[in-house]
């Protein structure tokens, strides 16, 4: 896990933050990338072994750190709303998110 978890909700709240903040466009980047890959006929890619390792290196990268940053972002948003959680370094429009929804 990329972020560590214990402590105070509002500590673990500014931390979830802070990394939000810091990976966002990297992982905005990373999820744009991997939907052009939805156009690429992975045959010939998969036929030359460097190729597909390469490309797998490259997923393998990509995926999780998808995968925590969204589910880290929900979290922040489920915690601001449950425990009604206010604070500057907590992005306003996910305040605002969490509240409307």
């Amino acid at each position: 896990m990329p972020l560590d978890l214990a402590g105070e909700p509002g500590e673990v709240a500014l931390r979830i933050a802070a990394y939000l903040e810091k990976n966002r466009r990297d992982v905005e980047a990373a999820a744009a990338a991997l939907e052009k890959w939805d156009a690429v006929d992975f045959e010939p890619v998969l036929a030359n072994p460097r190729e597909a390792d390469f490309v797998l290196s490259l997923f393998q990268q990509a995926v999780p750190a998808i995968h925590w940053f969204y589910l880290f972002e929900s979290m922040l948003q489920t915690m601001t709303r449950e425990l009604q959680l206010v604070h500057p370094a907590i992005p306003a429009a996910l305040a605002m998110r969490s509240a409307a929804g």
